[in-house]
């Protein structure tokens, strides 16, 4: 099962690509895209749709867990969740047999950021077991927990999971920052990539475009050739 989520209108496009890059790898799993009834227009499902997702409407749980818990209750007992900003380019379906409870890739900062190669793993491509039992203990710790606030999800995934977490290697999550960061480690992955996260510029996106606009193709088309 591979899990996506719509936040907002300006990620329509990206999560269509998302599933089409999916099914272009022949990738077994079903796609289910996670979207809050009454924050997207209709016009944003319809595209996701249209692309291959099946549509599952959510209640809104506050930042961090952001909603992606619970999932065993809806017969989902093994996914792989993917960002809307990622990019599928070769087959990933041995994750799906992994035995472990959470899997993600460690994360990369750019050159200006001292972190480097970090040993926190970054939550655009995870593994997971689904629990309702870890959902509903994570929204006990949530009140006590303390993790840079403005990081969201990012942060407390890597406060609850993160001693527990099987790291993955980079080539189930490239982050364009390992490019930035090491032109030779990009170079020797590249070849082998499953899935590449735009983590920078996202060629579906213009600068400051409000969360409600949806790309016409024309700009999108400008947008990749700049990304």
């Amino acid at each position: 099962m591979c899990i996506g989520h719509l936040y907002s209108n300006n990620y329509a496009i990206s999560t269509a690509v998302l599933a089409h890059s999916v099914r272009s790898v022949n990738s077994t799993a079903r796609l289910i895209l996670l979207y809050i009834d009454g924050q997207v227009s209709e016009e944003a499902p319809r595209m996701s749709r249209a692309a291959g997702w099946e549509l599952l409407a959510v209640p809104r749980i506050a930042p961090p867990e952001g909603g992606k818990g619970g999932l065993d209750k809806h017969g989902i007992d093994r996914l792989v969740y993917l960002d809307a900003d990622a990019l599928v380019r070769r087959n990933f379906d041995e994750l799906f047999d992994l035995p472990f409870n959470f899997a993600a890739v460690p994360d990369v900062y750019g050159p200006d950021n001292v972190r480097g190669f970090s040993l926190t793993f970054n939550a655009g491509v995870m593994a997971i077991q689904t629990s309702s039992a870890v959902l509903e203990h994570m929204k006990k710790k949530i009140g006590t927990a303390r993790y840079p606030i403005g990081q969201a999800e990012y942060a407390f995934l890597n406060l609850y999971f993160g001693a527990k977490a099987v790291r993955l290697p980079y080539i189930y999550n490239a982050l364009l920052s390992i490019k930035k960061r090491s032109l030779a480690v990009w170079d020797e992955l590249k070849s082998d990539l499953s899935v590449v996260h735009y983590t920078n510029r996202k060629p579906f996106l213009l600068e400051s475009q409000p969360g409600e606009k949806i790309l016409t193709p024309e700009e999108t088309e400008t947008e990749m050739d700049i990304a």
